[in-house]
């Protein structure tokens, strides 16, 4: 069993890689990674595995089914605060926060770089923290400004559930 999750990893990150860590990926490669992961989550031999101590540490993302920034735990406070509330423009989705969204996701010259998450306090009773760290750089015009390079980096706190 081990050899064969250790091949199903090696072409989860093979085909995480050829697809921009999913950003390029089709429909039928989506679905292909989507399999891979619940394949390696069910053969997990580690109890609770989203409350073990394996978790602690750093991260770096592979694979994102939506935009590589969204890997942050701001968005999905942002998205839970703004849950049901609409936007008037006709051009952009309808929810408030995908349509912040796609105008940020369309800003055009910037390129996500590494994107990592570190975890702390995972696997004990007390609380952990979630450090999300997105490296982006900005070009605009390299002939008179140079391209900006910057981290967006969030943090939050868990506890343990149960």
């Amino acid at each position: 069993v081990e050899e064969q999750d250790d091949r199903v990893v090696f072409n989860l990150l093979q085909l995480c890689a050829s697809t921009n860590r999913g950003q390029s990926a089709t429909l039928d490669q989506r679905y292909e990674i989507e399999n891979a992961i619940s394949d390696l989550e069910f053969s997990n031999p580690t109890p609770n595995a989203a409350m073990s101590e394996a978790l602690n540490g750093e991260w770096r993302l592979v694979y994102a089914s939506e935009s590589m920034t969204r890997s942050s735990p701001f968005f999905w406070g942002f998205r839970k605060a703004f849950d049901g509330m609409s936007q008037p423009l006709p051009l952009l989705p309808g929810d408030l926060s995908e349509a912040l969204f796609a105008i940020t996701d369309g800003l055009p010259f910037q390129r996500v770089g590494t994107v990592v998450q570190t975890i702390t306090g995972a696997g004990t009773n007390g609380t952990g923290t979630l450090e999300s760290s997105v490296e982006v750089t900005l070009r605009v015009f390299d002939a008179l400004i140079p391209p900006q390079n910057g981290f967006v980096t969030t943090t939050s706190k868990f506890e343990a559930d149960g």
